[in-house]
């Protein structure tokens, strides 16, 4: 019984952390953790839970901290997720300088914006192997960057990717201007954005602690204390504890979704 509550804890906490919530319309997308990670996640909520169950045999509690535990490492693949994107977005001015540059040597735009991908590296880097890897296939350029616009699916890509696009189709003098204004837009929605994220990471962090704190305490006290052990043990006890649980979980998936609507939208799908 007490197992079968720390592998259903586990499950709750993929399902509590791990699965995507509706969004406003138009904001960016959200991803399922992949198995990897749920895989570790479930085996953190068997562990803590097990470790838990020695400390304190309270079913309740078990369920609990495995539910709590098991949802940590899918957070941390979702920080790691905002992070990468975060990365993506500060480096587009860079990048849209380099196409520039390479556009100034006599470099057509498709070659431009491929040689500026080798430069910048990481996921601009990428993005342009892809576009290089498809237009080597026979794809058309605009083709490309519309494949790889979809798959990172963030509002600053779709400005700029659509703009390069633009300035492909305009073609002539026009090509340099229309990346420079694009650059200066975007260098400015780069710093409104960092700026909104270490905010919105400050309230994660705040918002961490107040989640877990609580908890800790609980398992503190039922480890340590028989007479709070017993109370918990009983029908009320438990009760008390899951209902602790599921308003816990419901304040998260508030906060997640409050935090949601912050983020810019998406004009283009």
């Amino acid at each position: 019984m007490r197992g079968l509550a720390v592998v259903l804890a586990a499950a709750a906490g993929w399902v509590l952390a791990g699965a995507p919530l509706p969004n406003n319309a138009g904001a960016t997308r959200s991803r399922l953790p992949n198995l990897a990670t749920i895989a570790t996640a479930l085996v953190v909520g068997v562990v803590v839970g097990l470790i838990t169950l020695l400390l304190t045999g309270v079913v309740a509690v078990v369920t609990a901290v495995g539910v709590l535990a098991a949802s940590l490492p899918l957070g941390l693949s979702a920080a790691k997720e905002r992070a990468k994107r975060q990365e993506v977005i500060e480096t587009w001015p860079d990048f849209l300088s380099g196409v520039r540059g390479f556009l100034s040597a006599g470099r057509s735009l498709p070659e431009a914006f491929i040689e500026a991908g080798k430069r910048t590296g990481g996921g601009l880097g990428e993005l342009s192997e892809e576009v290089r890897r498809r237009t080597s296939q026979g794809a058309a350029f605009a083709e490309a960057l519309e494949y790889t616009r979809r798959s990172l699916a963030d509002p600053t890509t779709d400005r700029a990717i659509t703009l390069i696009s633009v300035a492909h189709r305009s073609g002539g003098g026009r090509v340099a201007t229309v990346l420079a204004d694009a650059g200066a837009s975007i260098a400015d929605e780069v710093r409104l954005r960092k700026a909104h994220e270490a905010s919105l990471t400050q309230q994660r962090m705040t918002a961490m602690v107040a989640l877990l704190a609580p908890w800790i305490l609980l398992v503190i006290t039922v480890a340590t204390n028989e007479a709070a052990a017993a109370a918990y043990r009983t029908a009320r006890g438990q009760s008390i504890i899951l209902f602790g649980l599921g308003a816990t979980g419901i304040g998260y998936l508030a906060a997640r979704s409050a935090a949601r609507l912050s983020e810019p939208r998406r004009i283009l799908r």
